[in-house]
């Protein structure tokens, strides 16, 4: 049977910020606090942050398959744990090591719902405009009359004519209201193709593995990955994206006692426990934009920035 839920946050990832970590894999939880009903719970690590075949496509014959699901969960996400355990030891990363790690960053942003739904929305505004495009030529009159003969000669049962005014409505939306369909296939595709990219973009840039202080701990999300910039002396959130601005930080709660930032400058490595002070400002920018959990391995921690929202 095809696995039904598919987790658009590694279950691996969320086993960071388990609170009872010495539990078998199949019993850790996390505190999450869920937007919809403003409460806090306890969650199975197994039963937050999935979606039902979310990642499921078709083959040629029109035969579901799980080609997505299955190339990330073969690829560099087997490596995590490890690449987790070497980062908590403040060892320094090999180029390999730094390479699996980006594409784990880069797959987890790219993977997920909301950028799924930003990627067809490009999609479908680039099929628009081209459409529109293809509309446009029909308000010349000679074009259209030829157009038009054409259609009737395959088409002879069609009676009705296009006149300038009904073009004009069409591509003003008055008249027909065109919704454009991009396939699932087309847009997991799409997705995975941009990996790479910025996975390489990410093994150029400076990393900064910031270990908080005892008593305090990192809080995520279900968008883990994100940009923040200063401005004006306050970091802010990029609302989306925005990883390609030269002055973001692109941001990854690793665990909830390790966060990665990395910064657009020439590569590096750095280790180095942060202030607590560090650890609240990293949490609360991680909080201004979720989907629906906010997640943590401390509750009492968790409730401090689940009441911003």
């Amino acid at each position: 049977m095809p696995t039904k839920n598919h987790h658009f946050v590694p279950q691996t990832y969320l086993r960071g910020f388990a609170f009872n970590k010495n539990k078998s894999k199949k019993k850790q939880e996390v505190y999450a606090f869920d937007k919809s009903n403003n409460k806090i719970e306890q969650h199975l690590v197994k039963d937050i942050c999935h979606a039902e075949y979310l990642y499921q496509t078709e083959d040629a014959n029109g035969d579901k398959e799980l080609i997505v699901e299955e190339s990330f969960a073969r690829g560099p996400e087997n490596r995590f744990p490890y690449l987790v355990k070497k980062v908590e030891e403040r060892k320094w990363l090999s180029n390999p090591d730094i390479a699996d790690l980006a594409y784990c960053i880069s797959s987890q942003l790219l993977r997920l719902p909301t950028t799924l739904q930003f990627i067809e929305k490009i999609g479908r505004d680039e099929l628009g405009e081209t459409a529109n495009k293809e509309w446009a030529k029909l308000l010349d009159d000679d074009y259209r009359d030829k157009v038009m003969a054409e259609f009737k000669l395959e088409h002879p049962e069609f009676d009705h004519e296009l006149t300038r005014e009904n073009v004009q409505n069409i591509i003003d939306g008055k008249k027909i209201k065109v919704e454009y369909d991009i396939p699932r296939n087309n847009i997991l595709i799409t997705s995975l193709e941009m990996v790479d990219g910025f996975a390489d973009s990410l093994l150029k840039m400076g990393w900064n593995f910031q270990y908080a202080p005892d008593g305090e701990s990192f809080i995520t999300s279900d968008i883990p990955v994100y940009a923040m910039a200063r401005i004006d002396g306050i970091w802010r959130r990029m609302i989306y994206g925005g990883h390609e601005f030269e002055k973001a930080i692109t941001v990854f709660p690793l665990t909830d006692k390790i966060c990665i930032s990395i910064a657009n400058t020439k590569y590096y490595q750095d280790f180095k426990t942060v202030t607590a002070d560090a650890v609240r400002e990293m949490n609360t920018t991680t909080s201004m934009l979720f989907d629906k959990y906010l997640i943590g391995s401390s509750k009492v921690q968790l409730e401090a920035f689940a009441k911003k929202q």
